[in-house]
């Protein structure tokens, strides 16, 4: 199965490819699940990639396929570290998962354009949390001084969406790292007084 699913990825087939990695990866037999995982995020990371592409394109694209497919690749890359004792994925997943850090911020703001304040809050809250959240990373410090995207302003964004989300318990949350986003400092002053 897994082999005919990386044949699939290969002739371009998603569906198919992930309809046999889904079948291999829950038989319960499956020797190499490593790279069942491994290929499981390849089927994500196209996918994503596709709405992306649009994106850059300046098209019509499915956020929510987006953000799914986003999601999915990062746990499905967090699942091959956990068997991968051989280290054969370790290093290509670590480049990955870090560059697609940007695309978690990505998503949020994507959310915040199309009115979901919740979804966006949850996109950035995992931006920040970024660094602790996948096994894959641990022990990777390069992640604290992120130059691709401003830490102040992904919490200026997390706090906002919060904020339009009602979710007031959460406006606060990185309200102390939002402070130091400089260019809209006025609404981070009145958000950090509202809350």
């Amino acid at each position: 199965l897994v082999n005919k699913a990386e044949y699939a990825i290969k002739e371009n087939k998603l569906d198919e490819a992930q309809t046999l990695l889904t079948e291999a990866l829950n038989s319960g037999v499956t020797k190499n699940m490593s790279k069942a995982w491994n290929l499981q995020a390849e089927v994500y990371q196209r996918k994503f990639a596709e709405e992306l592409n649009k994106a850059s394109q300046k098209q019509p694209l499915d956020t929510l396929k987006f953000e799914q497919n986003l999601f999915s690749c990062l746990e499905a890359y967090d699942k091959c570290h956990q068997f991968d004792t051989k280290k054969e994925f370790y290093l290509t997943n670590l480049v990955n998962m870090k560059k697609y850090r940007l695309f978690v911020y990505y998503a949020g703001f994507f959310n915040l354009q199309n009115g979901k304040p919740e979804a966006a809050y949850q996109a950035f809250d995992k931006w920040m949390k970024y660094p602790t959240l996948y096994k894959l990373l641990e022990g990777d410090s390069t992640l604290a001084n992120d130059s691709t995207t401003d830490k102040a302003e992904v919490a200026y964004y997390a706090c906002y969406a919060a904020y339009l989300a009602k979710d007031f318990k959460n406006v606060g949350t990185y309200l102390s790292d939002a402070m130091n986003y400089d260019k809209d400092i006025k609404t981070v002053r009145q958000l950090h007084m509202m809350s």
